[in-house]
């Protein structure tokens, strides 16, 4: 399907289509916003739930479907399927394979990290925090914060201590750079198709990793595949501050009482996270 998106679950299929294609293909749909283009219908999506009575070969609305299909959305495409039920790679490597798409000749992919470490990165202070009742300067913080950050996702030469580029073509600044510290960091990269499951396995190792380091920090960021071209959820990163050993940080931030091993109504002191919900700006969230 050129220029569309196809998710499935729970057994209904989500079409999005653009306009020329919706109106080969003879669905019955409805319209959806394309970006800025307010008044002017450019993408449709079809649901179509293959769990329903009617979906039986003679049924007329079935017949659509099939024909729509064979005749329209008959492009060669690739999909990605994620096996839930499987605990191990025992299942997999069982001969013959028992899992009901083996009749398919998938092709398995194992998702390994990337390792890259950034040499002497200006790193803001991050017991600065400013306190939550003060809702401008948080979220200018946490802008700023989060900028920085994605400029140390991509390799930047702006974040550097020895970046000396001409202020003319780039005016970025590191967040209070007279107090930055200069630090080695390193990014883990899994590229693949990843569970919620697994990412939170993988958070709370990063939390006991910091637990005996009360200086330590980490950000964690998941970016979904997206499954619709308009107002979809990107994804989100987590930051975990470090500990603040007098406890100055208690209260600037949610603590997640239950990552750090706490069982009681009040977290530990001067453990803090900071959420960043990454979601198209044109549905309204921030």
């Amino acid at each position: 399907m050129a220029k569309g998106i196809a998710p499935a679950d729970q057994g209904i299929l989500r079409l999005e289509l653009a306009k020329e294609t919706y109106e080969r293909a003879g669905l019955v749909g409805k319209p959806l916003r394309d970006g800025g283009r307010k008044h002017i219908k450019t993408r449709y999506v079809v649901e179509i739930n293959s769990r329903l009575p009617s979906m039986l070969h003679g049924k007329k609305g079935f017949e659509r479907i099939v024909w729509a299909f064979k005749n329209v959305l008959n492009n060669s495409v690739t999909w990605l399927f994620y096996d839930f039920e499987a605990k191990d790679s025992a299942v997999a490597d069982a001969q013959p394979d028992p899992r009901p798409i083996a009749k398919h000749h998938p092709i398995p992919k194992t998702v390994v990290p990337t390792i890259r470490l950034s040499k002497a990165v200006l790193v803001p202070p991050l017991d600065t925090l400013p306190l939550p009742n003060v809702r401008s300067d948080l979220e200018d913080w946490g802008i700023e914060f989060h900028e920085w950050l994605s400029l140390v996702t991509l390799g930047s030469h702006r974040v550097q201590a020895n970046d000396a580029i001409d202020p003319y073509l780039c005016r970025y600044s590191v967040p209070q750079k007279e107090f930055a510290t200069t630090e080695n960091l390193i990014r883990l990269r899994w590229l693949g198709f990843l569970s919620a499951q697994w990412v939170r396995l993988l958070f709370l190792e990063l939390i006991k990793a910091c637990a005996a380091k009360p200086h330590a920090w980490f950000a964690l960021n998941a970016s979904a595949i997206k499954t619709e071209a308009i107002d979809g959820q990107d994804g989100y990163t987590i930051l975990r501050l470090p500990t603040s050993n007098e406890g100055e940080n208690e209260g600037n931030n949610r603590v997640a009482s239950e990552a750090d091993g706490d069982t009681g109504d009040t977290a530990r002191p001067g453990v803090g996270y900071m959420l960043w919900e990454l979601a198209s700006a044109s549905d309204g969230r921030q």
